[in-house]
């Protein structure tokens, strides 16, 4: 964490761990909003490929562990986040204009949300989903990832240097 400035070390883990936290919430109530019920139209298009909601109590574990990994990396990914860095937007006056937390967090957000939503994608290539699931899986993606960066911006605020 030394590339983090006028931090204490117990301030970082504060933080970060505060991160992780508000991410894991944030991940798992937006899956369940969009994967349970915005979705679940579209979902039962398909039912036949996906496991049976009746099994799914059963993985309820599982799912939290993801989330909770998932929270952790993605967090650990933020801190190290060259785009719009403090020491970036310090060394460039045109740069520093467009150094908000927020712009932080959407630029990491769309970065990590074309990950997340190829990810979702990449469904219709390895089951018999419709593409209007895939398309709604990506950009239920590309969403969460920009959520995610948000959340992150508002928990993990760097001072750029004067």
């Amino acid at each position: 964490m030394d590339n983090v400035k006028n931090c204490s070390s117990k301030k970082c883990a504060v933080t970060c761990i505060i991160s992780v936290i508000a991410v894991f919430i944030f991940t798992l109530a937006f899956d369940w909003l969009v994967n349970g019920h915005l979705l679940s139209g579209l979902y039962m298009q398909s039912q036949s490929v996906f496991r049976p909601m009746s099994e799914m109590d059963n993985f309820m574990p599982w799912c939290l562990a993801f989330h909770f990994f998932m929270a952790l990396v993605v967090t650990c990914m933020f801190k190290n986040y060259k785009n719009y860095s403090p020491e970036a937007c310090a060394a460039d006056p045109a740069l520093a204009k467009k150094c908000t937390p927020c712009a932080r967090g959407i630029c990491f957000g769309v970065h990590l949300g074309l990950i997340f939503g190829l990810g979702m994608f990449a469904t219709y290539i390895m089951f018999p989903i419709s593409l209007n699931l895939a398309g709604a899986m990506f950009a239920s993606g590309l969403v969460k990832g920009i959520g995610v960066g948000v959340v992150l911006s508002l928990f993990c605020k760097k001072k750029v240097a004067a």
